[in-house]
């Protein structure tokens, strides 16, 4: 057996790129939210670290009992990565689900749906048919039918109807993503950023959006009401912000529109401010999350089947 190398520092797992890194901090200020401000970096360096120290405490011991429950299930390999991700392990190449019909393939993404080693955190889903999600941004496909309760519940809401991301407003977007950033799979975050757009306006994507902040308020409390995490919506934030960062910074629109360019300066420093308030909730969403999984794997038999229904979406 090889020596067990001596490390100076905690690695901390980038909620980004999915790999760790001993100076989170550092790594990303410099590539992965090198456009993100400075309470959102430490925002996710305090969440890491709450997730670290859940994972020490509570995530390296497996009771041959639970795996016997995981391996005797209608979907084990599903429920396996559910109880990895509720210690927050990463499991990396998850194939997306198989729809119920065929969809229309999506010509301008083709290449960003096979990633090549830096998986983002949205990508990380399993299947349709029970399996959660660490983050509920995935396509909602029109003939699924939903079992999870937190997707069909954002279904009902029509929270994953999207713009079509060949939009010139998203497209732009999705090429500074790959081209600019080199981010290797940047379709989740140009569709998060599409659901975004397509609830403030059905018609057609804007930037109009940063003129009605009301609205905004309400997309969140509608993804709350649902049961999204406050994790998840701190994605959704951050993918907004980059989208505003990039159309106020990569394009024209200082000189075409200064004023609408001035509004979504002004709305990027009102996302840091819901990002702030978020985050606080995150700690505590955490440390509530990892007592519900704990009592639930103390439980036997047809009692712990039913908590995990009641716990895996919150």
């Amino acid at each position: 057996m090889d020596p067990i190398p001596k490390l100076k520092r905690n690695y901390l797992l980038c909620p980004v790129c999915k790999k760790t890194w001993d100076c989170l901090s550092v790594h990303l200020h410099r590539v992965c939210m090198k456009t993100d401000p400075e309470e959102a970096i430490e925002a996710a360096v305090e969440r890491a670290t709450a997730e670290m120290r859940v994972l020490l405490s509570k995530g390296r011991v497996f009771k041959y009992d639970r795996l016997g429950q995981i391996l005797g299930s209608a979907d084990p390999m599903g429920r396996m990565i559910e109880e990895l991700e509720s210690r927050f392990l990463v499991v990396t190449g998850v194939p997306p689900p198989l729809p119920t019909t065929t969809a229309r393939a999506e010509p301008s993404s083709s290449r960003a749906t096979q990633p090549t080693g830096l998986d983002s955190e949205q990508s990380e889903s399993s299947s349709v048919s029970g399996g959660k999600s660490s983050f509920e941004t995935f396509q909602c496909n029109p003939g699924v039918q939903w079992t999870n309760p937190v997707r069909k519940l954002m279904a009902e809401k029509g929270l994953y109807k999207k713009h079509s991301i060949d939009h010139a407003l998203l497209k732009g977007f999705f090429s500074f993503l790959w081209k600019d950033l080199q981010n290797e799979n940047p379709k989740q975050e140009v569709e998060n950023v599409a659901r975004f757009l397509c609830y403030m306006d059905p018609q057609a994507p804007s930037l109009e959006f940063v003129r009605d902040r009301e609205k905004t308020q309400q997309f969140f409390r509608e993804l709350t009401d649902a049961g999204l995490s406050k994790q998840t919506q701190l994605i959704y934030m951050k993918n907004l912000k980059r989208f505003l960062t990039y159309q106020t910074i990569n394009t024209n629109l200082r000189h075409d529109d200064r004023e609408l360019h001035t509004d979504c300066r002004e709305f990027i420093d009102y996302l840091g401010l819901l990002q702030k308030s978020c985050s606080k909730k995150v700690s505590k969403e955490i440390t509530q999350k990892s007592c519900a999984q704990g009592r639930q794997r103390r439980l036997p038999g047809h009692q712990s089947e039913a908590a995990l229904s009641e716990t895996v979406d919150h």
